[in-house]
């Protein structure tokens, strides 16, 4: 919770080197449109270090960050995770500390009926819900 703290160029600088060393072809950042000031200097970075012409990325989205927002997910792209539900539940209440107890958006239940919810929105079982911001076809 300093990034703002963090000059915005030391923080490009940083996830640039990242970029460099591991080459990824897709980048996924929180949304823009979140209240976390953290979150926004993240996306903002995001999209100076995937640019075309300086990094090997082909496609940048944003997940959906459930709870108080600006403005509603607006999602484009959603990921079939019915069989990998069980181990993003694994792997959350390793958090210990950012799981909460039901109606928190950060509670187990919440997740598991938003990944429901983004289901049904695409005919899947279990969906997350991505915002495409940039896709480059070659």
């Amino acid at each position: 919770m300093r990034l703002d703290s963090v000059p915005h160029l030391e923080i490009n600088k940083q996830l640039e080197k990242i970029i460099k060393k591991f080459k990824p072809s897709i980048v996924y950042s929180p949304p823009s449109h979140d209240l976390n000031k953290d979150h926004q200097k993240v996306f903002e970075s995001a999209l100076v270090i995937t640019r075309p012409f300086s990094s090997s990325v082909k496609k940048l989205l944003c997940y959906e960050l459930p709870g108080m927002v600006r403005k509603p997910f607006n999602p484009s792209i959603y990921e079939n995770i019915a069989k990998e539900f069980s181990y993003k539940i694994k792997a959350f209440k390793m958090y210990k500390n950012e799981v909460m107890n039901f109606p928190h958006p950060r509670s187990i239940e919440a997740i598991e009926n938003l990944a429901i919810q983004r289901g049904v929105e695409s005919s899947l079982k279990k969906a997350e819900a991505f915002r495409l911001i940039h896709s480059i076809k070659e």
